[in-house]
């Protein structure tokens, strides 16, 4: 019969399966295609402009700004996407782990090695896809993600914590 605490373990596998997984799948992304994800989110379109009110010159010179902004914003979009992912990742190892019984300081432990060393795989996968490359800058920009997701998970940890204290001592 299934026990809540394995139908919990099963469930945390599968998110963490999950996680790795999209992450895998993101990175299998040549770059062209991952350059049009990122920009999708902040593409400014140049219709938005008033041709009228430009001369040839000046439109032209305008896009070239636009253009140059998207580039620099997609930079950044996913270089958040990267933090993002990796802050989930950690998350769901520590819940994973909490499931079978691994708690405390150790396992905050264990979780940024295995996001450290994901995030190394990650590039070194990356480095074999067509028009991206591997960067260890994004291997610190992971691994900052998966402290900031421990963060998170001990500060809902705490709060549980201080909640279950107060209910029962009603």
């Amino acid at each position: 019969m299934m026990t809540i605490a394995n139908a919990r373990k099963l469930i945390s596998i599968f998110l963490l399966l999950c996680g790795m997984s999209a992450i895998f799948i993101f990175s299998t992304m040549d770059g062209e295609s991952s350059t049009n994800t990122s920009k999708s989110i902040i593409e400014i379109s140049p219709s938005d402009l008033n041709q009228e009110a430009y001369n040839e010159q000046k439109l032209n010179q305008k896009m070239d700004e636009e253009n140059v902004l998207t580039a620099r914003m997609n930079k950044r979009i996913r270089k958040i996407a990267h933090f993002i992912e990796f802050c989930i990742l950690s998350i769901i190892l520590l819940f994973t782990m909490n499931s079978f019984d691994l708690k405390g300081v150790k396992s905050y432990i264990i979780a940024i090695v295995i996001v450290f060393l994901y995030a190394c795989t990650d590039e070194l996968h990356q480095f074999f896809i067509s028009g991206r490359d591997a960067r260890f800058l994004d291997v610190i920009i992971d691994s900052i993600g998966g402290v900031f997701g421990l963060v998170i998970y001990a500060a809902i940890s705490e709060l549980c914590i201080e909640l279950k204290e107060k209910v029962f001592q009603k």
